[in-house]
């Protein structure tokens, strides 16, 4: 079991794509895809790699990733409302967002991603929490085993200690009494 990112930012990931001139983009979908199939596996649902997401982007001319992103954002709206949170993005929103956001000067999709990543950063700490709790656990568990152990050692020890001291007392007596005799 893995921590997952939980500070994740809009700015950033606009940045890195900036620069690394539209690669960070993919390795983000690689992220994505990586990060939901662990976060969400509860739900039976898989969220299709980089690989299908790009091959069937090519074949069906673009349709393919918009329904990945849905897909996406829907499996995280899911996550966050099983653990009593208020989901921050779902399909259609992502869908109006980077539809009819285009309107608003271009910051539509700024706005859907920023929301996405924040959705993202939620699920992983909803994760990261499951770790923790499992972690402890464990630990718990451990500790409790150690104890247990060094108490039954305790135990053994103060029973051995305790037949040696009967066996010297009794020893003498005996002995006593066969010279006397």
């Amino acid at each position: 079991m893995q921590f997952f990112k939980t500070n994740r930012g809009v700015i950033a990931y606009w940045f890195l794509s900036l620069i690394t001139f539209g690669i960070y983009p993919l390795y983000f979908i690689h992220r994505v895809h990586v990060e939901l199939n662990e976060v969400c596996k509860d739900d039976g649902k898989k969220t299709r790699g980089f690989f299908l997401y790009f091959f069937f982007g090519l074949i069906t001319i673009g349709i393919y990733p918009i329904c990945w992103w849905c897909f996406a954002a829907n499996r995280m709206n899911d996550c966050m409302t099983r653990n009593n949170m208020k989901p921050r993005i779902s399909a259609v929103s992502w869908l109006c967002w980077n539809i009819f956001g285009s309107l608003l000067f271009g910051l539509g999709p700024i706005i859907a991603m920023y929301k996405f990543i924040h959705s993202l950063n939620d699920v992983n700490e909803i994760h990261n929490q499951q770790v923790r709790a499992s972690i402890t656990a464990n630990q718990t568990a451990q500790a409790t085993a150690a104890a247990v152990a060094a108490a039954q050692a305790a135990i053994a020890a103060q029973q051995a200690a305790a037949q040696a001291s009967a066996a010297t007392v009794i020893t003498p007596v005996i002995e006593e009494k066969t010279e006397e005799n």
